[in-house]
């Protein structure tokens, strides 16, 4: 993944590849943002038909209590309009721009 000044960085790895269906990231970065091959989160990204023109995206991002006592927080920021609900917003006001 690359970082804002151009420099790549690991956060995990693909763990399932299903176009067009779904996505499976491991989520590899602790409740400080710093890489940790040792923790395992994973985020799911479904897709799926909802009517004409329409898609229907579901994110998940699960095992937070693998980040111990952190991953409450961390949930809380994820579940905020800083964290995954936040982009997904931003990407259906891009969406309904075109």
């Amino acid at each position: 993944m690359g970082g804002e000044d151009g420099t790549e960085c690991d956060w995990g790895e693909v763990l399932a590849w299903e176009p067009p269906n779904r996505i499976v990231l491991a989520w590899r970065i602790r409740a400080d943002w710093q890489y940790d091959p040792s923790l395992l989160t994973e985020v799911e990204v479904k897709f799926s038909e909802a009517g004409e023109n329409a898609t229907r995206v579901e994110l998940e991002h699960r095992q937070l209590e693998n980040m111990g006592a952190a991953g409450e927080a961390v949930r809380e920021i994820f579940e905020s309009d800083r964290g995954w609900c936040g982009i997904l917003q931003n990407y259906v006001r891009l969406i309904e721009k075109r």
